[in-house]
Order: C-alpha cells, then structure tokens, then sequence
C-alpha cells in the first residue's frame, strides 16, 4: 500500500484517526489541516500518511494542545516523521512538544528572512507558545522526557503508525 495514495474518503479517515467529520472539518477549515485541499469542490480523498497526521492532531487536542497548534506541527514538522515510519525508514521515534518552554538564555544563530545571519542573545527571541523537538531514531522515552523543560507532550510515531495500520490488517490481501 501507499502511503502516499490519496485513496481514502473522509469518512474512513476519521473511523481511523477516532474524530467526528465535523471536527475534522474545523481543523480544515479554521486551522489549516491539508491546505492543498481548501477550495477544492468534489469528494476528497486522503493517503495513509494522512491519517496518520489526523490521528497525531486527535491525540495532541485530547492532551491539551491547542488545535490550532496541533494542526501547524501536523503540516509542518510530523509529516516527515510519518512518511519515512510508514516507508520503513529508520525516523525519530518520539518527537516532544513543550508547551511554554521557559525562555533560552544562550546565544542563538538565527536567519532572517532576508537571508542574513546573525548571533544573537536568546533572551531577545520572542516567547514561543510552543516548541518541538525531534528525537534521534534509537531514543529512549526517559530521553524524550529529559528534552522536557516544563509540560510536554510526548508523540510516539511508531505506535501511532502501527496503530492506524492495525487498522488495515487482514483486510488487504
């Protein structure tokens, strides 16, 4: 199978990620999940790596992240992590997500958008809501709990991968 094949309806895409269709389409669209299917008329159709992400954003709201917090780590930074599990490529096992990080005292290299680059005190970047770490392959959950300087949400995308394939066992030959 695919991961990448849009061959789901929306329908089965919500059974599996465990979210009603009129949440789903909240997260569409007033948050932005799937861009690429805003504005399109018909029936749309979803990949495996797609549910995925839906049921990573079902898991993060139902531990206190922000919708629309959840939806912008789902389009931004879990859809790599997801496509390499769900192609067998070795991938970060956990990522965490630290809500309210406490400011960095350090010096930060940051890139403007104008392309320059400069070094700068961490205690002039502004707050961020939240932040996301990305774990190596071979981390531990003791590891991904240290990255953790306040509240955290750990997502294991290997148990999230397997459990919306488990989904689909014995009922593809």
């Amino acid at each position: 199978m695919d991961p990448l094949e849009k061959t789901f309806t929306t329908s089965t895409l919500t059974e599996i990620a465990g979210c009603t269709a009129d949440t789903f389409r909240t997260w569409r669209n007033r948050n932005g999940l799937f861009p690429e299917t805003a504005g399109k008329s018909g029936w749309k159709r979803f990949s495996l790596l797609d549910i995925c992400l839906v049921r990573a954003v079902v898991l993060m709201t139902e531990q206190g992240i922000l919708a629309n917090h959840a939806v912008w780590l789902a389009n931004t930074q879990l859809f790599a992590d997801f496509a390499a599990r769900l192609q067998g490529v070795a991938w970060a096992r956990f990522v965490v997500v630290i809500r309210n990080p406490k400011p960095y005292t350090g010096r930060v290299q940051v890139k403007h958008a104008d392309g320059r680059e400069e070094l700068i005190d961490g205690k002039d970047l502004p707050a961020q809501e939240i932040l996301f770490r990305r774990l190596r392959p071979d981390a531990s959950l003791m590891e991904a709990m240290a990255e953790s300087s306040g509240i955290a949400t750990i997502i294991n995308i290997e148990e999230i991968t397997s459990q919306v394939l488990s989904y689909f066992e014995g009922s593809v030959a």
